[in-house]
């Protein structure tokens, strides 16, 4: 495998936690207005991305091969924890 191929396969694996965190995390701003304004859309989804990606590696870790159900469960709860770990000063002070 060459640099460039392995680089590609980082990244890949990279990219299903940071677009379904973006997603959340747009989707959080939506649903709670006034309780998110003041965290931003950047730091709710980099939360939400570090919760989904420790998730993965756990779960490939886990059970030896990507796209298994329980991995994506298992970066669903990670993404929603990561999520209110990012929005805990706004969803505190409400």
């Amino acid at each position: 495998m060459s640099p460039l191929d392995a680089l590609l396969h980082l990244l890949n694996f990279a990219l299903m936690p940071l677009l379904f965190a973006a997603l959340a995390a747009a989707l959080a701003k939506a649903a709670w207005p006034r309780r998110l304004a003041s965290s931003g859309w950047l730091r709710l989804a980099s939360g939400g991305t570090a919760g989904a990606l420790a998730a993965q590696v756990a779960g490939v870790a886990f059970s030896g091969r990507d796209g298994a159900i329980a991995v994506y469960l298992a970066m669903l709860a990670g993404c929603a924890a990561g999520l209110a770990w990012a929005g805990r000063g706004a969803l505190l002070r409400s």
